[in-house]
């Protein structure tokens, strides 16, 4: 079952919007349970019409009394997989594609089957930099292995972040922050970078601030995000107005957004370096503008708001997905990365290999 608790109370109230797994006349009865995967699905629509019996919240008032803490923990907390330096395999079902359009369109129950955290793909090394890489809208830890192989692992230590994308971008960066600041108690490391593609840039942006910031940490000292949707997406507006049913991330995905209004209120240059890398690769669309990468577009990735607040931002003729196998995008994301803090951002360099390479223009002032 389910309820809204419209006064913060912690209890079910009589009037307050509710769901339970039911029969047609209205009488509760168990969910199904799959005895090969040990899983169970339902579903429902939560109304003020609906009235929990009495029997099921004096159970619920009674399991909250036997484990401590509030509903909401309780709910979060059951048999939920949380990661913390757990070593991965790329090639474990969990990370594929199909996976990551889950955690979009199944934002709920993704953390519940798979779970969610910060994952290493090798055992700590205090020898070597962690870098952060997060995945944006509908994508997996997949989209990052041409990084994954052709960063320097001398050097660096590839870490990644695993969520499901259709939550609020807020409470995934919020997440992301807890769950990096228990790493760096455990680990001390010195210098942490981050890496991130599409929304995953927007959800980086509300950890890094959160993590330095509001929490005074510096261990973090470069920011590197890759065609992140800045400004908001126009599909997300469409989305959050006609679509039967919203995916949560919609919300803060719109334009003009209360999230992207409190994301952009406090400046990160000065403390953090973010070096912005963008593509314009894109065809003509009905539904973006002409300048585009296919599905961003240019006018997002290049939100003033963020423009102002970084310190480097490089365009390439690569599409939304393409430009995370780009050798040169690759290439200078290294580069970025071995920036001492002192010297400049690195110059494009001249090669008959390197072809659509914009320009790596100032930031603004």
């Amino acid at each position: 079952g389910a309820f809204v608790d419209l006064d913060k109370d912690q209890k079910y109230d009589s009037g307050e919007p509710a769901w339970y797994h039911a029969n047609e006349s209205g009488e509760a009865i168990p969910l199904p349970i799959d005895p090969k995967s040990g899983k169970g699905r339902t579903s429902g629509e939560l109304s003020t019409k609906t009235i929990i019996p009495d029997r099921l919240v004096k159970a619920s008032q009674q399991f909250q009394n036997q484990n401590g803490g509030s509903l909401s923990e309780l709910a979060a907390g059951m048999d939920l997989k949380i990661a913390l330096g757990e070593i991965a395999d790329l090639n474990d079902p969990k990370f594929s594609s199909a996976r990551g359009e889950e955690g979009l369109w199944e934002p709920a129950s993704f953390p519940l089957e798979s779970g969610i955290g910060i994952y290493f793909l090798e055992a700590y090394d205090p020898k070597k930099i962690p870098v952060l890489f997060v995945y944006g809208m509908s994508g997996s830890p997949q989209d990052w292995r041409t990084f994954f192989r052709d960063i320097d692992r001398s050097r660096f230590q590839p870490w990644f972040f695993y969520y499901p994308t259709g939550r609020r971008l807020d409470e995934m960066g919020e997440a992301l922050n807890r769950g990096i600041k228990l790493l760096h108690r455990h680990y001390g490391f010195a210098h942490l970078k981050v890496v991130a593609h599409s929304m995953g840039g927007l959800v980086s942006r509300s950890f890094v601030t959160k993590n330095v910031l509001e929490d005074g940490n510096r261990y973090i000292d470069r920011f590197i995000t890759i065609s992140s949707p800045w400004g908001g997406h126009e599909a997300a507006a469409m989305g959050v107005k006609h679509a039967p049913k919203v995916v949560p991330s919609w919300y803060d995905m719109q334009t003009g957004s209360k999230f992207q209004q409190d994301l952009y209120e406090k400046r990160l240059r000065g403390v953090v370096d973010h070096h912005l890398i963008f593509g314009y690769a894109g065809e003509k669309s009905m539904s973006l503008p002409s300048s585009n990468d296919g599905t961003v577009s240019v006018a997002s990735e290049l939100f003033p708001a963020v423009q102002s607040d970084v310190v480097s931002v490089a365009g390439f003729n690569s599409d939304h997905v393409g430009i995370l196998s780009n050798p040169d995008v690759i290439a200078l994301v290294g580069q970025y990365l071995t920036l001492d803090g002192t010297s400049a951002p690195p110059a494009p360099q001249t090669s008959s290999e390197r072809k659509g390479l914009l320009k790596l223009l100032p930031a603004l002032p």
